[in-house]
């Protein structure tokens, strides 16, 4: 077994140290993209992104989910369905 000298064992507790304090922030970035990845997420069936709108009000469904519908499925609004693109 190889012995390592002081600086190694300096690099090796910041390399450590740096790890470590990196682990919250990960698991914040994850909890982060997946509330974005919710949010683009149709709220009526939750397997589609949305990628329609209605003009009246602003609430996003996918367009299976709005296809025949006339008003909002959330508030009930009557309005025009746009499509949305990222």
């Amino acid at each position: 077994m190889r012995h390592f000298g002081l600086s190694h064992r300096r690099t090796l507790a910041v390399a450590t140290s740096c790890m470590i304090a990196a682990q919250p922030r990960s698991a914040s970035q994850a909890s982060e993209l997946e509330s974005s990845r919710q949010s683009w997420q149709c709220k009526i069936c939750f397997a589609r992104e949305v990628d329609a709108g209605f003009a009246g009000c602003g609430h996003m469904v996918c367009v299976a989910c709005a296809a025949g519908l006339d008003k909002c499925p959330v508030c009930r609004k009557r309005s025009a369905l746009i499509r949305l693109y990222k």
